[in-house]
């Protein structure tokens, strides 16, 4: 996403970052194109492949755990990101999408990268591409390739990596990887266009994570839809299966307030054979917890894989004070604000009976937004028994429009987020607001609910 033009200088930081993005604006980018089932999206391994060859593959040269799942991958990063940095590696965390600026996409110890940097590998690019661009066009990159190229080479500064999955996993560009641990999350149905209208179609998409040999750690239970396939693969593979309801148990969740402090969720439950009890996590439902334990099994096998050992009083300093923007972030303000980037119809559940239990009884209103390709009806179902639902338009192309979104939902249409954002905080006033349906709706009202956090509403 391009920063706002504006008449006044730049910062030399912003500059080069500006710059770098008016480059990779030369490339397509899928994340912002409307969907169209007449084209067909162009996903495959062979551009990265010629590209990591190009530069050296670098995506051969650190430790890495690699994640998909249809929720819940940003988490299990992120918690196994802070583990890692905790025991003194230096680790790198790619994410997609970013909820407000592109640099999010590629981090160190938590650290996002800087303009200058992010421009640097933007030119270590740009001469392989143009060489592509000259003699085979059709192996110029898509944006999350380059992207993906460029968190490989940031990742050499790096003692390890830790990836997500932009979409899918069997054709995803991460998955040129070979990683100490791969993680599947969890299995739903969402990008049905892409990556098929049944939980067997996209386990068999995330499935393709799974490398011969590799561990993988699957947060499905033996009976859930899409555990068969993914355990086949696993099989196949000879990769060691570790999943739910044998290895990874949640026992007990519950919410906690120490003193003043914002709540957090305490964990009871084993991960891949190690008890803990009272783990304490950032705000979240009871999928956080899953997340929490995947990511304290993963790390373990990937510091062993680096000879050390692994220490469970750092993990949990590290998950107890993991940063995990815009989901269930909590804001303590006049109303409390919950935002989340829930966006199918399990996860809107869950973030509702989330808000539900921090409302204690007061009403919960709703400030929503949503994509083109996703139906409002059944996404928003969980919402029917909130106090009242305002909608607006999430910012880009591939926004629905807020009218249409009331007309199918029955709730007051204001198109622009900010100014939604301000009224339904007037609507919620003696209760809480939850504000979800989009990533790309979070990212554009963090902003100003990070700098209000602790200023009351006039």
């Amino acid at each position: 996403m391009l920063p706002p033009v504006t008449a006044a200088p730049l910062p030399a930081d912003e500059a080069e970052l500006s710059r770098a993005l008016a480059y990779l604006a030369s490339f397509t980018d899928w994340e912002q194109l409307k969907p169209a089932a007449a084209k067909p999206f162009p996903f495959g391994l062979e551009r990265m492949q010629v590209l990591a060859r190009a530069l050296g593959h670098p995506e051969r040269t650190r430790p890495a755990i690699h994640i998909t799942g249809t929720k819940g991958k940003s988490g299990t990063a992120r918690f196994a990101s802070a583990i890692l940095t905790a025991h003194g590696a230096r680790a790198f965390h790619f994410i997609s999408p970013h909820v407000e600026r592109v640099t999010e996409r590629l981090s160190i110890d938590g650290r996002d990268i800087t303009g200058g940097e992010f421009a640097a590998l933007a030119d270590q690019l740009r001469p392989h591409v143009e060489q592509m661009r000259a003699s085979a066009p059709e192996l110029v990159p898509t944006f999350f390739e380059a992207l993906t190229a460029m968190g490989f080479l940031h990742a050499l500064v790096a003692d390890a990596s830790v990836l997500e999955v932009g979409l899918g996993g069997r054709l995803d560009a991460t998955n040129i990887v070979q990683p100490v641990a791969s993680i599947i999350t969890s299995i739903g149905l969402d990008h049905t266009q892409i990556l098929g209208s049944t939980h067997d179609a996209v386990a068999f998409e995330k499935a393709g994570i799974v490398k011969r040999g590799v561990p993988l750690l699957l947060g499905l239970h033996p009976g859930d839809q899409g555990f068969a396939t993914i355990a086949g693969r696993a099989v196949e593979l000879g990769a060691p299966l570790l999943h739910v309801g044998r290895d990874f148990v949640v026992s007990r969740t519950r919410l906690v307030r120490r003193d003043t402090s914002e709540p957090q969720l305490a964990v009871d439950g084993i991960a891949a054979g190690l008890p803990v009890r009272d783990l304490l996590l950032p705000l979240g439902s009871r999928h956080q917890a899953l997340n929490a334990l995947l990511a304290l099994a993963a790390a373990a096998l990937l510091l062993r894989r680096m000879g050390r050992e692994f220490d469970l009083d750092r993990a949990r300093a590290a998950l107890a004070t993991a940063s995990l923007p815009a989901r269930a972030e909590w804001f303590p303000d006049n109303p409390p604000v919950l935002l989340d980037g829930a966006h199918t119809r399990e996860s809107v559940a869950a973030i509702f009976e989330l808000a539900q239990q921090l409302a204690a009884g007061r009403p919960v209103h709703a400030l929503v937004g949503l994509t083109l390709e996703r139906d409002p009806v059944s996404v928003f179902a969980p919402l029917v028994d909130a106090a009242s639902v305002t909608t607006t338009t999430v910012p880009g192309p591939r926004g629905q429009s807020a009218a249409d979104l009331a007309e199918a939902l029955g709730g007051h249409a204001i198109e622009s987020p900010l100014e939604a954002l301000a009224a339904a905080r007037r609507e919620a006033r003696g209760g809480v607001l939850l504000v979800t349906g989009s990533l790309y709706l979070a990212g554009a009202l963090r902003s100003m609910l990070t700098q209000e956090v602790r200023r009351p509403l006039s």
